[in-house]
């Protein structure tokens, strides 16, 4: 594996993302959980949440499906004014990635996201998808991105099952871990 991506998938059992997912008050599933610096120990430099490395996971929560994705919850660098979303709650759709491919768009579009730029502090941003990353550049603004080569399964999954709960948007649970 390359060294921006873990050798393996997360390995956070369902009960425990479900106990996340009560402490937010979301009952409503399908659900994603987004856990910034998952692997904060064990890639990159020791107690930190690297930036351009899947040290992060996303993981996909319905009555049918838990699955799990290397994921990357923070920008790819560390640059004056670059967005960071703060953790929280939050809502998606179906839509494009830069008219491109399919993703997931914050709802209700053009919404403001609670973020922390570099070097600037607490602000807001618009756009904040969820989308596909590279494999050596994790390729995010402030976006979260899902390591390319699991991209495709990680967005049909997404899209399946919002269509079988017959929900037009999804939320979005991103923490912090505190290992």
């Amino acid at each position: 594996m390359s060294k921006i991506i873990p050798a393996n998938r997360p390995a956070q059992t369902r009960p425990e993302i479900e106990k996340i997912i009560a402490a937010h008050g979301v009952a409503e599933m399908p659900v994603l959980v987004g856990v910034r610096g998952y692997y904060r120990d064990s890639m990159g430099k020791f107690g930190v949440n690297d930036r351009n490395i899947y040290d992060d996971a996303i993981f996909v929560v319905s009555p049918n499906v838990f699955a799990a994705f290397n994921a990357n919850c923070d920008p790819s660098e560390f640059r004056k004014g670059v967005a960071n979303l703060a953790p929280g709650v939050y809502r998606y759709y179906k839509g494009k990635h830069k008219n491109k491919y399919w993703a997931l768009r914050p709802f209700p579009e053009g919404r403001p996201s609670p973020v922390i730029r570099d070097g600037i502090g607490e602000s807001t941003a618009v756009a904040v998808n969820i989308h596909k990353g590279g494999l050596t550049n994790t390729w995010s603004e402030g976006c979260q991105t899902v390591v390319k080569t699991q991209y495709d399964a990680f967005i049909k999954l997404v899209y399946a099952e919002m269509d079988r709960c017959g929900q037009k948007t999804i939320t979005y649970i991103l923490v912090e871990n505190k290992v």
